[in-house]
């Protein structure tokens, strides 16, 4: 079916990189099935432990301790396979990302080398390296389980509202200080990428001429030069690295103090028989899934940081170097060489060693 202009206009203002992103849609669909009923599945444990404690140890029946142990098993182990699932279909989206665009990539980045020689790189095909493995890795999933956040904060209000209450808060501290991580690291993790891709591509020119280098003796000189880029770049690293560090490890100790907070709570109001022990054991579980995604986002931030960048830049490299049009098809050749009147003079000579060759070479 052929493309109106409109849709063909549409398609070209959207780019190539997202046109062929619109490609996994339906494998992004399934993973957000498949997280659907992951993230359901979550709720097993703390309703197996809010059943074992109010029911079965109150009751003394094994036979229900039995069944709540069968029933959890099997739908633990559901979760798990929808999980393994999840995983093999973004691997096989990466690398359906990549298949799109590997060609293109291999053209674009072969014709600006032939445009510009001295600035030619590899760095856009590392660029899609880069976002294939953030594709595929477990940091994408805070995007598909975020949404669920919410959802249990407002399972544990149902158990009580100060716990959820105690939960809201303890979230909206953590997003606070997943967001200041992006922020406080987003200029030095831009510029150490942008160091190390010159520093990247420094060695390798100079490794495609290291035997003229060597036998000019300038290899100390170029390795000075190449030092004092990787220890900008390895300073800027550092400088990224300590401000994440430190919002992690404050982020790490605020969920141990709402973990023990939620418990103390819990007991509290168990104590003033408002809830049952297996409802604070509950609780306790639930929050700390609800907080699971905001803590895997800032672990995952700087893949994040990197796949964001590659993508700028393959956007960029895509948008200056456009697909070459259709070339004039020429008839298939047949073999015959025909040469006349060579003549050939050596380097420094003026005298022609040959002169007047001809010869006709058929095919074969």
């Amino acid at each position: 079916m052929s493309q109106t202009p409109n849709t063909a206009g549409a398609q070209a203002k959207k780019g190539e990189l997202r046109q062929s992103m619109s490609h996994l849609k339906q494998a992004f669909v399934s993973v957000a099935v498949f997280s659907f009923f992951i993230n359901i599945l979550m709720l097993v444990p703390p309703i197996f432990m809010l059943q074992m404690f109010d029911r079965v140890l109150s009751s003394g029946s094994i036979p229900t301790l039995v069944m709540l142990l069968v029933v959890a098993i099997g739908l633990l182990i559901v979760m798990g396979l929808l999980d393994w699932s999840r995983n093999r279909v973004l691997v096989r989206a990466g690398t359906r990302l990549d298949a799109l665009l590997d060609k293109r990539l291999f053209d674009a980045t072969f014709f600006r080398a032939l445009r510009s020689p001295d600035s030619g790189s590899t760095q856009p095909l590392k660029d899609m390296v880069t976002l294939r493995q953030f594709m595929t890795g477990q940091g994408v999933f805070a995007f598909f389980d975020a949404p669920w956040t919410p959802i249990f904060i407002l399972i544990i209000f149902l158990f009580h509202p100060l716990l959820g209450t105690l939960t809201l808060i303890g979230a909206i501290i953590l997003f606070a200080m997943a967001y200041a991580n992006e922020v406080i690291t987003r200029e030095p993790l831009g510029a150490a990428n942008s160091e190390y891709i010159k520093e990247s591509d420094y060695a390798s020119s100079n490794l495609r001429n290291a035997e003229v280098l060597e036998a000019m003796g300038m290899t100390g000189r170029l390795r000075q030069r190449w030092q004092k880029m990787h220890q900008s770049v390895l300073s800027l690293q550092a400088i990224a690295s300590d401000r994440s560090a430190n919002l992690t490890a404050a982020s790490k100790s605020l969920r141990m103090i709402l973990q023990v907070g939620i418990l103390a709570t819990g007991a509290y109001l168990a104590v003033q028989n408002v809830i049952t022990p297996g409802v604070m054991i509950a609780a306790s579980i639930i929050m700390a899934r609800a907080l699971a995604p905001i803590d895997q986002a800032m672990h995952a931030w700087r893949g994040f940081i990197g796949a964001r960048g590659a993508w700028d830049r393959l956007n960029k490299v895509l948008e200056s170097t456009p697909a070459p049009s259709e070339h004039m098809k020429l008839p298939t050749p047949q073999g015959n060489v025909t040469v006349e009147n060579i003549v050939v003079v050596p380097p420094g000579m003026r005298t022609p060693s040959l002169r007047g060759v001809k010869l006709d070479l058929k095919p074969g």
